[in-house]
């Protein structure tokens, strides 16, 4: 099995499929063997049941993914994990694991339902590593860089986003829709372009707060190394000789470090959800403008 995390979510609409875009996580071993991504289709409503998820956000009332996880705490469950087990393009299959009463139960989901749960609960997914192998391709993430070089190359393809990556097939077929609903074509080619500007921008803020999101569990283990090198540093000091010393010195140099690491991550986060902010008022943005062009 192979650890992966959400690496962007493309949104889309009507007979455009959006895609879950899926990236194997960094290795700390020393093989040479580059990132791999993989791609899985899926409908516009899981899309934004996912990016919900990730937004951490949760509505009034509980929606499907908020009240299963409820129920399975509320019986003494917990989802360890979620595993994409099988592939027969395009459809995949995946396998939730719930541990309950110590044992490990299996259940049959789609990939969309199972990672809507895991952004939920931060539980980890998994992918075979046979579907790796055969269905993915090289990351764009996978050359070894250094945080600030990924920052910027991450922040240069979000600004390389425009509404013409999603004019697919189907964007057409919009467009004649809004027609045959009494539209203009003027009408209906300004409420097309708005609309896919907006696609376009929820498709950036996704990519945003995906990003800010892994730089955060990124900055946590940071602090946490943080904490217990201070630990350290502490009962190093009462001891005497070679090693309390060698050992101070080691743990104190782990914590400068991990603390300049947080401190960056935190400003490089900061910077992340207001460029997310932006996108959402830009989304929105278009989104009015088309639904004023449907009125016209």
């Amino acid at each position: 099995m192979v650890r992966v995390d959400i690496e962007t979510i493309v949104m889309a609409a009507g007979p455009v499929p959006s895609l879950i875009v899926l990236r194997e996580r960094c290795s700390k071993s020393d093989s040479p063997a580059p990132l791999r991504s993989l791609s899985i289709q899926t409908g516009s409503f899981e899309a934004a049941a996912i990016s919900r998820g990730i937004d951490s956000g949760r509505a009034e009332r509980p929606i499907t993914h908020d009240l299963l996880l409820d129920t399975v705490s509320a019986l003494g469950a917990k989802l360890e994990r979620i595993e994409i087990v099988r592939a027969e393009p395009p459809v995949f299959y995946a396998t939730i694991v719930v541990l309950a009463d110590g044992d490990e139960r299996k259940i049959d989901a789609r990939p969309s339902d199972a990672i809507a749960l895991a952004v939920r609960s931060n539980a980890p997914m998994f992918v075979e590593d046979d579907i790796m192998n055969r269905l993915g391709t090289v990351s764009a993430h996978a050359e070894e860089v250094d945080d600030e070089q990924e920052f910027e190359k991450f922040d240069e393809f979000v600004h390389t986003l425009s509404p013409d990556d999603f004019y697919m097939r189907g964007v057409q077929a919009a467009e004649r829709s809004l027609m045959a609903g009494g539209m203009s074509a003027e009408a209906a080619a300004i409420a097309r372009e708005a609309q896919m500007r907006s696609e376009a921008s929820e498709t950036a803020r996704i990519a945003y707060v995906t990003q800010a999101r892994t730089l955060r569990e990124r900055r946590g283990s940071f602090i946490k190394m943080v904490v217990v090198s201070v630990l350290v540093a502490a009962i190093c000091s009462r001891l005497r000789g070679t090693v309390g010393a060698l050992g101070f010195s080691i743990s104190t140099g782990l914590v400068i470090w991990g603390v300049v690491d947080a401190v960056m991550l935190t400003s490089q986060i900061k910077v992340l959800d207001k460029r997310a902010a932006d996108m959402m008022r830009a989304r929105d943005a278009a989104a009015r403008i088309a639904a004023e062009a449907q009125e016209l």
